[in-house]
């Protein structure tokens, strides 16, 4: 599997997190425009995504739009660089392959700061 060089492969045993890291609600979602996952866990710099590989490529810069929609909570086109990506794991019995990959948060407004921080103040469920 050739390596972007914007894309770091992450290992297990290695750890580059700079902010700490919350848990989310499972219905808190990160849409970009190929894939839609849900949020795992999410920090002042980035967050971590699950989603189902259907081929969708993420691009290495772009934006997301995270959305709660049972707290009633939207923010659109946040700014995005992908930090890292799993390796998928193939099995014999599923065609399905959950994929899991870091985003980090580039250049935000202050008021997008502002909200990131309102996000993890107010939905937080605790630390990753």
């Amino acid at each position: 599997m050739a390596i972007k060089q914007t894309t770091i492969e992450r290992s297990s045993s290695t750890e580059r997190r700079k902010y700490q890291r919350f848990k989310v609600p499972e219905k808190t979602l990160a849409i970009t425009p190929n894939i839609i996952g849900q949020i795992v866990d999410i920090s002042v710099g980035g967050c971590e995504l699950k989603y189902i590989d259907n081929n969708g490529k993420l691009a290495p810069k772009g934006a997301m739009d995270i959305l709660m929609n049972d707290k009633g909570f939207y923010m659109e086109q946040v700014p995005i660089a992908m930090a890292w990506q799993d390796r998928p794991e193939s099995s014999a019995l599923s065609t399905i392959v959950i994929r899991k990959i870091g985003l980090r948060f580039a250049d935000l407004s202050p008021l997008q700061k502002e909200r990131i921080d309102y996000f993890i103040e107010n939905y937080a469920t605790g630390a990753a």
